[in-house]
């Protein structure tokens, strides 16, 4: 870690990812979930917000790390059991490399889930949602239509329904890149 910058450290323990990161999603979530990784980047933290009530200059990337870490730190800890989302990458990744492998035919989607259904100890069901959860263009398409949803709601203001609009589009074309 001596190599990685401050705001390189904040960032990890909050699980972003970046090119400076050479590992998949999985390592870098069970990264982030160390230790030592969150005690460092609590401490760099909190000394960029005493430099920052002292009136110091703080660079642009630092200021967005501390507030989103603050939000995290805010929300605290939710109740009921902890939600992480490893398992289900690790279901996404797992069928993406067997499809790649096979060439994703339909007929053995069925044999496919079933095998890691059994492999990861869920239920077939499970294996459906994940990989709904985790498939990108599903993801998007939710997005689109939950702003779609929003735009038709007659108590936007004119900016907000403006802002709404190019969200859309942007989404559309986002949807159309993937």
């Amino acid at each position: 870690m001596a190599e990685l910058s401050d705001a390189d450290i904040v960032a990890l323990a909050l699980g972003i990812p970046h090119p400076k990161f050479k590992m998949d999603r999985l390592q870098l979530a069970a990264l982030s979930k160390e230790k030592t990784v969150r005690e460092r980047a609590r401490k760099i933290v909190l000394w960029q917000v005493v430099r920052l009530t002292n009136g110091e200059d703080v660079d642009r990337p630092m200021r967005r790390l501390i507030g989103m870490w603050c939000r995290q730190e805010l929300r605290g800890p939710r109740r009921g059991r902890p939600k992480s989302n490893s398992k289900e990458e690790e279901i996404y990744l797992a069928f993406k490399a067997i499809t790649n492998d096979t060439g994703g035919r339909k007929l053995q989607r069925k044999a496919i889930i079933s095998f890691l259904a059994e492999k990861f100890g869920v239920k077939e069901r499970r294996v459906y949602e994940a990989l709904e959860r985790q498939d990108p263009r599903k993801t998007v398409e939710r997005m689109r239509r939950g702003w779609g949803q929003l735009l038709h709601k007659s108590t936007l203001s004119a900016e907000n329904r403006e802002r709404a609009e190019r969200i859309c589009k942007q989404l559309d074309q986002l949807r159309g890149c993937i």
